[in-house]
């Protein structure tokens, strides 16, 4: 990654570095009459600059599909603008390119052009290490090393011009720069493979070339500036000293080789001395590594001649047959092994073969040792076996073969059904109650495809499984085919092996699910007919509401206006008193026909909508109590449907209630909000509160009417009640419902 940090701070310093220059060109007119000395890059050479070092930024290690296509985008139009300038060049004087910064000076010169073309057909291969590929990127980035040689050659001999407007080399000193980045990125790529990566490596050719590249780059140009300096002052004819650089380069260039090829054969001595030096002790150490590891083994190691005397053994092969080393080294293996036979098949073996044999040996205290043997004839005709005790694992499989018995009578008499797929989904095992579940036979089922029993409509569920990990475990239900067509329910338990398989445990749940839709039937019922009845509780406390307001109330206006008139007529009357009486009980009762008729249904909530409802029923109800009631309302609220009004409305109003008459509550906080097509209505007040597990409790007996009530007409409307309180803290009420706007 310290490479990778090193390539994006020079494309950094060549974007800033074509982006001043280009702002330099528009904005300071001086530019254009600059000394040579100080002659900035030209404008088509920064903005091919700006296109380096995006495809430098693009091209990472790991870059993603569509930075490698901006890479080869962007070098491609490196290759396209140097063709242009060069081909244009060898045409005509004037490129199309001259006046699209600024007049007469934007476009590159060919040297630039020459450069860029190298950089842009070396980019997009300065990461490929392999193949054919990986030789033009290393021929590439030679020759842009030789480019940056040459123009640095240029410097050393025009001075005066500083690459100004020399004949032969028309490049800035910026452009110059600019170069040796992109070519100090290119040799850092190249330096991780292919050619150049020989540089970085520890073996004796990169130890010479690292020596020998420097010297063939500063020998060339130290006789180039002595042969200028006795040119230019005439010590020498320019054709003379051209002929005495060139025998002093032979010359050297014979040294150098004369003195690598004898630092080579130098080293190739010493290595050839190391590498004997290393092999020797390699042998000794192996040979005492054997011997060592022969002696530590668990198993039993003899070598015997080809008359069966034993002429080495190990102490695990010791203790298995319970004898000393100096008395087994005076037996044959005619009196260890118990079956003759076998140390007949043994002899007949031919040098290199071997052979695997089960067998008993004779123990000292004329026991039977049950033994696996691998016997190898070696080339000098002993044999040589490794011996390892089987008794314990014999045993063992006893064991096993019991358990699996046990265990399979267990599968088999299993009340729940169980399988055994491959992750293909053949099936390999099935016990008899998965037969029975869907009626066949246990032949017919393992030439089965777990596809072939799973309904279609469920055959995601055999993805999922196929999915699980080794040792995971999914649990699920669906539905399976019987082998009359009929589909039942199960609900299925699977479990990867660790061999790939899937095992998987099914339970027939056909008729606790065929229970449990009725269930669910009669209960969608049961919420629509409760539905049903509260819609129909509100259209009739709608109509009663009108009835009291629109025919009653207006009879009872009629009477107080009657009697008013009685009253008119009556002055001085003995009746008049009375009628004036009866007058203020109508008036009085006409006040409570239209707060009845309120309490039923507020007009509020039809004409004006949920916010205004809830500032009157603050208004009406908690006007003349001490409690502080603060609302905090949406200034602009929409209207929503009906059953979302009226179930907020009524829940307030319940809530108000409840702290006006029992929570002796000092402040009530108010709060309503819509979000996200949601109403939040939460109240909050400071009063008594109360034991909210016991209210419930309360509520399910039927005894809290008004707490049932509100939490069945949240649920009517599809939402969610929660109340929270306890004695001496207060109590909050938070309801949350679907708001669907009209």
């Amino acid at each position: 990654m310290g490479g990778w940090g090193t390539e994006r701070g020079c494309a950094l310093v060549l974007a800033s570095l074509a982006v001043l220059t280009l702002l330099a060109w528009k904005l300071i007119p001086a530019v254009a009459v600059l000394p040579p000395a100080w002659t900035l890059m030209h404008p088509t050479t920064a903005a091919g600059m700006l296109v380096v070092a995006a495809v430098i930024g693009t091209s990472g290690p790991g870059a993603a599909g569509w930075h490698r296509t901006l890479s080869w985008a962007g070098a491609g139009l490196l290759v396209l603008l140097s063709l242009v300038v060069l081909g244009v060049q060898v045409g005509t004087a004037r490129l199309p390119l001259n006046d699209w910064w600024v007049a007469g000076t934007s476009a590159m010169s060919a040297q630039s052009a020459l450069g860029m073309l190298l950089v842009g057909m070396l980019l997009p291969l300065s990461r490929v290490y392999r193949g054919p590929l990986s030789v033009t990127a290393d021929v590439l980035a030679l020759l842009l090393v030789d480019f940056g040689l040459v123009m640095l050659m240029g410097y050393l001999f025009s001075l005066a011009s500083f690459f100004g407007e020399s004949d032969a080399i028309r490049i800035a000193p910026l452009s110059f720069l600019c170069y040796l980045i992109a070519t100090g990125v290119v040799i850092l790529r190249r330096s991780q493979g292919g050619v150049l990566a020989v540089l970085r490596g520890g073996g004796i050719g990169s130890r010479i070339v690292r020596v020998a590249i420097p010297l063939a780059l500063l020998l060339p140009l130290a006789l180039s500036l002595v042969r200028a300096y006795v040119v230019s002052v005439g010590l020498l004819e320019a054709a003379y000293a051209t002929a005495a650089s060139i025998s002093v380069v032979c010359f050297c260039i014979v040294l150098l080789s004369l003195l690598m090829g004898w630092r080579i054969n130098r080293l190739e001595h010493e290595v050839r001395g190391l590498l004997q030096k290393r092999s020797d002790e390699e042998l000794q150490a192996s040979e005492q590594r054997y011997m060592d590891l022969v002696e530590q083994s668990i198993s039993g190691f003899v070598v015997r001649r080809a008359d069966g005397r034993l002429i080495l053994v190990n102490e695990a092969y010791r203790k298995m047959t319970g004898y000393s080393r100096e008395e087994l080294l005076t037996l044959s293996a005619k009196d260890l092994v118990v079956d003759q036979g076998v140390l007949e098949r043994v002899r007949r073996l031919e040098p290199g073969q071997s052979t695997h044999i089960e067998t008993f040996l004779r123990r000292k205290d004329g026991g039977l040792l049950e033994v696996e043997y691998v016997t190898q004839k070696t080339r000098d005709g002993n044999l040589q076996s490794v011996l390892l005790d089987i008794s314990h694992r014999k045993q063992l499989q006893k064991q096993r073969d019991e358990s699996e018995r046990r265990y399979a009578e267990l599968v088999e008499q299993a009340l729940e059904g169980i399988m055994v797929r491959r992750p293909d989904g053949t099936i390999v095992f099935v016990n008899a109650t998965f037969c029975q579940m869907l009626g066949h036979s246990p032949d017919e089922m393992t030439r089965l495809n777990i596809r072939d029993i799973v309904h279609p409509a469920d055959a995601e569920t055999i993805e999922q499984i196929r999915q699980l990990g080794a040792g995971g475990h999914l649990q699920l239900q669906k539905r399976m085919l019987r082998k009359d067509g009929r589909a039942i329910y199960v609900e299925v338990s699977a479990k990867r092996l660790r061999n790939g398989d899937i095992q998987t445990t099914v339970q027939d749940i056909n008729e606790r699910h065929l229970a449990e839709q009725r269930a669910l039937a009669y209960m969608d019922e049961l919420q629509e007919m409760s539905r049903r009845l509260g819609e129909a509780q509100e259209t009739e406390r709608r109509a009663i509401a009108r009835e009291l307001h629109d025919e009653i109330g207006q009879s009872l206006t009629a009477t107080r206006i009657n009697l008013r008139d009685l009253s008119q007529q009556a002055v001085d009357s003995p009746l008049q008193k009375r009628i004036a009486d009866t007058e203020e009980i109508i008036a009085e009762l006409l006040g409570k026909v239209r707060q009845m008729s309120l309490e039923l249904h507020p007009s509020v909530l039809d004409d004006l909508g949920l916010a205004p409802a809830l500032r009157w029923c603050v208004r009406t109800r908690a006007g003349g109590s001490p409690m502080q009631v603060a609302l905090h309302l949406p200034e602009e609220l929409p209207r929503f449907n009906d059953m979302a009004e009226i179930t907020l409305f009524r829940v307030f109003q319940e809530a108000l209630s409840n702290a006006l008459k029992h929570a002796g509550a000092a402040h009530l906080d108010v709060t309503l909000e819509y979000a996200g097509g949601r109403l939040r209505l939460a109240v909050k007040d400071d009063g008594k509160g109360f034991d909210a597990a016991a209210a419930r409790r309360e509520a399910l007996s039927g005894k809290s009417l008004g707490l049932l009530g509100m939490q069945e007409r949240v649920r009517l409307a599809g939402g969610e009640i929660v109340m929270d309180s306890a004695p001496g803290k207060g109590t909050e009420v938070r309801v949350m419902l679907p708001g669907e706007e009209r």
